[in-house]
């Protein structure tokens, strides 16, 4: 009977990320350390390196860009490349193999992916900086809700006056309850704006 021999792919990854260079390192992966490590690059680029998958010959691991946390905002139909590699191959050969065959696909999609998570938490303070800004407007009863950090709300269910306000699109939305009398009152107000 022959039993498989473990390999330790956290200590391949630590070697194949000095062959890459100064601004890479190694880290566990999820899973044991004979089946999986990531390398960490520059800008936080990152890459899967898996041994021991289905239908993989025992002497080959796959090496894939990985989005990690970046992947919601992965570029429509772009790749983060994915390669078979040897692991009888020297940490050298494996570094140059990433380097010449992975590293063009999975740079760009993560660049890609960096900037549009940029653009969205950009994009999210602007929206929660204008609901805050509204609540103060609204006065000392107005709150921002909490299931939705971006949703103001003055007065509830049953208040003579309720009021709700969402700032995440590209015109406020504000959703008014109030008594005819008031109604009237507000109506006045917003032909003047």
């Amino acid at each position: 009977m022959m039993t498989a021999t473990r390999v330790d792919l956290f200590a391949i990854a630590k070697d194949v990320a000095v062959e890459l260079g100064d601004d890479w390192t190694a880290t566990a992966g999820h899973w044991e350390n004979d089946r999986d490590a990531y390398l960490i690059g520059p800008d936080g680029v990152r890459m899967h390196m898996a041994h021991g998958l289905w239908r993989m010959p025992d002497h080959q691991m796959r090496v894939s860009g990985d989005l990690g946390e970046l992947q919601n905002f992965k570029p429509y139909n772009a790749d983060t490349g994915e390669i078979n590699v040897s692991m009888k191959k020297a940490p050298k050969q494996i570094a140059n193999d990433i380097t010449r065959r992975l590293l063009p696909i999975a740079v760009p999609t993560f660049t890609g992916a960096l900037e549009r998570k940029r653009a969205h938490d950009t994009e999210e303070f602007r929206r929660a900086a204008l609901a805050e800004e509204i609540r103060a407007a609204l006065g000392s009863g107005a709150t921002v809700s909490s299931r939705d950090d971006h949703e103001v709300n003055l007065g509830n269910y049953g208040s003579r006056v309720r009021v709700e306000v969402d700032p995440r699109y590209e015109s406020v939305k504000f959703k008014v309850e109030l008594p005819p009398e008031l109604a009237v009152l507000l109506a006045k107000a917003l032909s003047e704006l």
